[in-house]
């Protein structure tokens, strides 16, 4: 198994989403401590590794925030509860960055 730059960008990645996993299902919490290096790291991927653009990931970024934003803020109006938390949409947001806007078409 070669370790290359690209690699270790995923391996953190993933293990980054191993480790929020267990805490979300342990807390019900996403930590800004984890989920912001990682929307970050996902940014710096695309900029310097680029298997896509970096426009589609920011919009993947964009867009991932925006939509679960979307849902919280209407799921507030209808019930007058919160139905998800902030880093939810951090999380999403991240994975956008990760995966680009192709993803979410």
């Amino acid at each position: 198994m070669d370790f290359t730059p690209e690699s270790l960008f995923i391996y953190g990645a993933c293990l980054t989403l191993l480790a929020l996993a267990v805490i979300d299902f342990r807390t019900q919490l996403l930590p800004d401590v984890l989920t912001l290096p990682l929307l970050w790291a996902g940014l710096l991927f695309q900029l310097f590794f680029q298997p896509f653009m970096l426009s589609d990931a920011v919009i993947g970024v964009m867009v991932g925030y925006l939509s679960l934003w979307s849902f919280y803020w209407l799921f507030k109006l209808i019930t007058g509860k919160e139905g998800m938390g902030f880093g939810d949409f951090k999380l999403l947001a991240a994975l956008g960055a990760w995966l680009g806007w192709s993803f979410y078409r």
